[in-house]
């Protein structure tokens, strides 16, 4: 019972009939055994903890043989692999880890070709080419992420042979009525998408002056919402389930870590497109360093931004 037994054992007194004991009165009797029993819980571990950390938990961490084994008997079924053994037989990782879903692979080179050659999947000159650029703003906000992509999907119609199948889907954030409140200017608001799309479309006609990519360029739009504490529109759902199969050819990340912090769970982005571009727009690391704790919260974010953009990016 170690120090817990020093009560018990103060109570036994020399009576008549029992047998002799400690008496409250001897601090000596009192004393010597717990003395005796917290020596030997101190010296156990001493004696015997050589032997247990370097024989028994390497032999539990190594799957090694006992050093007498016990005869085996022959109706037990085996037992599982030592680790020598499966170091002979020269298993791989992929052998002992459960099957993963299949990504699409890597393009080879065409043989010949030279290092700075544009591979076939990324070759955006090529007119048949469908592209999809996803942004994460809309006009009438004049903000960049709003009018970099859609000068970007302006520039890139050209480029498009309609009559070869080639052509660019512009994804817009479509918010509600109280969102776009608080992100569009007085006095604009939309009841639909149809009408924001004549918007942007006008704006391309009037502003920009690209009657051509006013007409070619198509324009759709996702669920989305406005979070003021971030400043920012982020995507309610899966953007990538709106994108038909037939059609996911190249995709252009508008800020990819920004699309995909709260990303629905689901296949990749690259798992969807041929060739994915992430085009980065914010520095969303310095505006982590004013709030609390900032150094620390911009050196996650760092981790994590990097992250999402190399699993869902082939360029950024």
């Amino acid at each position: 019972l170690g120090p817990f037994s020093r009560g018990f054992s103060s109570r036994l007194t020399h009576e008549e009939g029992s047998r002799p004991g400690p008496t409250p009165q001897c601090a000596a009797c009192r004393s010597r055994p717990v003395a005796m029993r917290w020596a030997l819980l101190l010296l156990l571990p001493l004696a015997l903890g050589r032997k247990i950390r370097f024989r028994t938990w390497r032999n539990l961490l190594l799957y090694r043989r006992p050093s007498r084994p016990l005869p085996e008997d022959p109706g037990l079924p085996p037992g599982p692999p030592l680790l020598k053994d499966l170091l002979k037989e020269s298993l791989q990782l992929k052998d002992l880890l459960p099957e993963l879903p299949q990504h699409r692979k890597f393009e080879q080179r065409p043989a010949g070709a030279e290092l700075d050659d544009v591979l076939p999947s990324s070759d955006l000159t090529k007119p048949d080419r469908k592209i999809w650029i996803v942004t994460t703003a809309s006009l009438p906000w004049m903000t960049g992420t709003a009018v970099n992509p859609l000068l970007r999907a302006a520039h890139l119609v050209k480029m498009r042979d309609a009559s070869k199948g080639g052509k660019v889907t512009l994804m817009l954030p479509f918010l509600d009525a109280k969102d776009q409140r608080r992100v569009f200017p007085a006095g604009m608001e939309f009841e639909s998408e149809a009408e924001q799309e004549l918007y942007v479309r006008k704006w391309l006609l009037d502003t920009a002056g690209m009657k051509a990519a006013s007409e070619a360029l198509d324009i759709r739009f996702y669920p989305a919402r406005y979070h003021p504490a971030y400043g920012s529109i982020f995507p309610m759902g899966d953007i990538i389930q709106l994108v038909p199969d037939e059609d996911a050819d190249i995709c252009v990340l508008e800020e990819p870590e920004h699309l995909n912090w709260y990303r629905f769970a689901g296949p990749s982005w690259k798992a969807k497109f041929r060739h994915v571009v992430g085009v980065m727009h914010t520095n969303y690391l310095v505006y982590s360093t004013g709030e609390a704790a900032g150094r620390v919260k911009a050196l996650l974010l760092l981790y994590i931004n990097q992250w999402m953009c190399r699993g869902d990016c082939d360029r950024v």
